[in-house]
């Protein structure tokens, strides 16, 4: 099938075939895989409900996996759930989360919102963030970091402002990553007349320590020099993999285009920023349009479009990332991408969309084989808000 065709379920769409990294990529005779086209649902459970587990709207959902749990990160509730029966075995409110577990102390009238996590298969750690809000303008970032694998069990932390140029900047819509070298926290900033970006890099090694610091974290306030100017925040990329010496920073500009930046030396003090470049090969995007649903009254689903909303994932020598965009139906359809991660070329991309359905907030991930999962939101005019999932090779 070629991009833009009409399809009845949801696919993947490549523009061209792949042949990138095939030889690297291809599983060994003593590693079977099983086919694609055999994927069926597995474990299946209820999640958080509102006006049950939280009163947010949005709910900003969030989650990871990790060797034995599944843990939920949403705009009021943090839960854990066993990975092999779907049991929630663990749940506070987000608040309580980072109170009374990470040991943080949140300032009177403030709430934390905008949750974060990530496994480290690294370190076989989890990695958390929030930041808080209490109506003024400046606000702070929380940084939950597990003394084990088990998300149940002890974590340490630190809480830090967000903003320290003295402009009073709203940070919001934190975006989180880790990799060989350090942390990554991103945030969207907010003034009276002006939208800017901020990242922070930390040292892994210190937030690896019996009690975690940030005495070694670099700032990269205010849109500083080297950071992208995106739509939304900047995405860090997520990386198991040995250290590059760079962590890879992608967005969408604001004129639809991919762009990337790095953060050089993000294992001691002084990280740098490097220089911002376009990807190569990536085409236009425009922003979606509101998903629609079977509402009684017409009500569509906000759509945020065409920023990129999930982690960027790196393998190997390849950067995976995903977005809602305009589909080819004016519909909302999902365009995601393969980079060349050390010259920033696509190496493939395509639309995943059916002109009866919108598909939108998704999220990517790869592995060593090739293959490729991407999960997001599926609804439509007869099609209520449900989970889907493409996957390809």
């Amino acid at each position: 099938q070629t991009e833009g065709e009409t399809i009845s379920t949801p696919q993947i769409l490549p523009d061209e075939p792949s042949t990138a990294k095939a030889a690297d990529q291809a599983p060994s005779a003593d590693q079977p895989q099983a086919p694609l086209d055999l994927v069926t649902i597995g474990l299946n459970f209820q999640g958080s409900e509102l006006f049950v587990d939280s009163l947010s709207i949005p709910p900003d959902t969030m989650g990871a996996v990790g060797p034995n749990h599944i843990v939920e990160m949403i705009n009021g509730r943090f839960n854990v759930y066993n990975k092999t029966t779907g049991a929630q075995i663990f749940t506070r409110t987000l608040d309580g989360f980072l109170t009374t577990v990470v040991g943080l102390s949140i300032p009177s009238g403030d709430r934390t919102f905008d949750p974060r996590i990530v496994y480290d298969i690294a370190s076989g750690r989890w990695f958390a963030t929030s930041i808080d809000f209490s109506g003024a303008a400046d606000n702070n970032i929380y940084l939950g970091r597990s003394d084990t694998s088990d998300p149940t069990g002890d974590w340490d932390g630190v809480r830090f402002p967000a903003d320290t140029v003295g402009v009073a900047e709203f940070h919001d819509y934190d975006t989180l990553a880790v990799d060989a070298d350090g942390l990554y926290i991103c945030t969207n900033d907010f003034g009276v007349f002006f939208v800017e970006d901020s990242c922070y890099s930390i040292p892994k090694a210190d937030l690896l320590l019996s009690t975690p610091t940030i005495v070694n974290m670099t700032r990269f306030e205010s849109s500083s020099p080297g950071l992208p100017s995106v739509d939304g925040s900047v995405q860090p990329a997520l990386d198991f993999g040995p250290s590059d010496g760079r962590a890879a920073l992608v967005g969408v500009s604001t004129g639809g285009t991919l762009v990337r930046g790095n953060i050089f030396g993000a294992g001691s003090a002084g990280a740098s920023l490097g220089t911002v470049v376009n990807i190569v090969g990536a085409p236009f995007t425009s922003a979606a349009p509101p998903a629609r649903q079977p509402h009684p009254s017409g009500w569509t689903i906000e759509n945020v479009s065409p920023r990129i909303v999930a982690n960027v994932f790196e393998q190997g020598d390849s950067l995976w990332t995903v977005h809602a965009v305009l589909g080819s139906f004016f519909n909302s359809a999902i365009r995601w991408y393969e980079i060349d991660e050390v010259t920033n070329t696509v190496l493939q991309t395509g639309l995943i969309e059916n002109p009866n359905e919108d598909y939108h907030e998704p999220s990517i991930a790869a592995n060593a084989f090739g293959n490729v999962v991407v999960g997001y939101t599926c609804s439509g005019p007869s099609l209520a808000p449900s989970a889907c999932v493409s996957v390809g090779e």
